[in-house]
C-alpha cells in the first residue's frame, strides 16, 4: 500500500525495475508502484532513532522492535551522534556527585 501511495504522489525514484519474470518484462517504478525506496520496514529505523532521541533506552527499543540481539538494535541507531548536547548532559550528570 505504501508503494501505491508513493507512486500516486510522484515520490518514486524512477530507477527501480522489478526482476524479469517468465513471459514478461520487469516493471519500472517510473510507471508502476514498485519503487524499492518505499518499504514499510525502513520506518523502523526512524521509529528507533526518534524514540532514542526522546529518551527511550536501547533495551526498551530492542523489546519494542522485537530484536533478539542488542547488536541488531544498535545497528538501527548507528547514526545517533554521541556528541549531542543532550547526550553529553546525561553523561556528565551521571558523575556530577564526584566533583562535590
Amino acid at each position: 500500500m505504501i508503494k501505491v501511495i508513493a507512486f500516486r504522489n510522484g515520490l518514486n525514484c524512477g530507477r527501480c525495475v522489478t526482476p524479469v519474470k517468465k513471459g514478461g518484462g520487469g516493471l519500472s517504478c517510473k510507471d508502476h508502484p514498485v519503487c524499492e525506496k518505499w518499504q514499510l520496514h525502513r520506518f523502523r529505523k526512524t521509529y528507533a532513532t526518534m524514540s532514542h532521541h526522546n529518551g527511550a533506552s536501547v533495551k526498551t527499543i530492542q523489546k519494542r522492535l522485537g530484536h533478539e540481539h542488542l547488536e541488531t538494535t544498535t545497528g538501527y541507531l548507528a547514526d545517533v551522534d554521541d556528541q549531542e548536547e543532550k547526550t553529553q548532559a546525561i553523561v556528565n550528570s551521571t558523575f556530577a556527585f564526584v566533583n562535590k
